[in-house]
C-alpha cells in the first residue's frame, strides 16, 4: 500500500466530499467560538474583566484567534475526500492530510458496504484507529469496509456507499464480497 501519493491526472470514476455539518458539531464549535467572542467584547471593548481570574489581554487575543476564529474555519474546511480511479482508491482528510492516501487494487482483497456506529464501533469521528481496524469517518453510519492484504481492515465512511463500491467494481480489479455483491 502506498502511504501517500499524488492524485493522478484524468477523471475520477467516483468523487465524494464530506464535511462536518452535523447540527451538534456546528452548535458545539460555534458555541465555543461565541463564548470567546463574548469574552473579547466583555474584557477588551467594555473594559470589564472576564471571569473571576481574567486572562491577560494578550492571552485572550491569542485564544480568540485560535478558538474564536481558527476553530470555526478549521471545521468549515475539514473534509473527507474519496476518489476511485483506474489505478486504485484515493482518500484524504483535508487539511489534516495534505497528501492523498492511496490503495492500489493489488492492496485490496475485497470491499463491502456496511452500516456501523461511529461511537460504539470506532470511538467517534475523524481518523480512528482501534480494535476493528482504522476508519475515516465524517458523518452518517454507512460506508465501505475494505479488507486490506497484509494489514487490518479499513472503514471509509460515505454518504453514497453503493455508488462508491460500484465504481470500484467497474474497474474490474476488485471482486465483490458480502451483501453488496448480490
Amino acid at each position: 500500500m502506498d502511504k501517500t501519493a499524488e492524485l493522478p491526472a484524468g477523471p475520477a470514476l467516483f468523487h465524494e466530499e464530506q464535511y462536518f455539518r452535523q447540527p451538534w458539531v456546528v452548535v458545539l464549535v460555534l458555541g465555543l467560538a461565541a463564548l470567546i467572542w463574548y469574552a473579547m467584547w466583555q474584557q477588551l471593548v467594555r473594559g470589564v474583566p472576564f471571569g473571576t481570574n481574567p486572562p491577560p489581554d494578550g492571552v485572550l487575543v491569542a485564544v480568540w484567534l485560535l478558538i474564536g476564529i481558527g476553530l470555526p474555519l478549521f471545521f468549515y474546511r475539514l473534509s473527507l475526500v474519496n476518489e476511485v480511479r483506474m489505478d486504485g482508491l484515493y482518500f484524504r482528510f483535508h487539511p489534516l492530510q495534505w497528501r492523498w492516501r492511496h490503495l492500489g487494487w493489488g492492496d485490496l482483497e475485497a470491499a463491502r458496504v456496511v452500516t456501523y456506529h461511529p461511537l460504539l464501533d470506532y470511538g467517534g469521528w475523524g481518523i480512528r484507529v482501534g480494535t476493528k481496524g482504522s476508519a475515516y469517518i465524517v458523518a452518517g453510519k454507512r460506508g465501505l469496509l475494505l479488507k486490506i492484504r497484509e494489514g487490518s481492515d479499513l472503514l471509509i465512511g460515505s454518504q453514497r456507499p453503493e455508488q462508491f463500491i460500484e465504481a470500484m467494481y467497474a474497474t474490474g480489479h476488485l471482486r465483490a464480497e458480502g451483501p453488496a455483491a448480490q
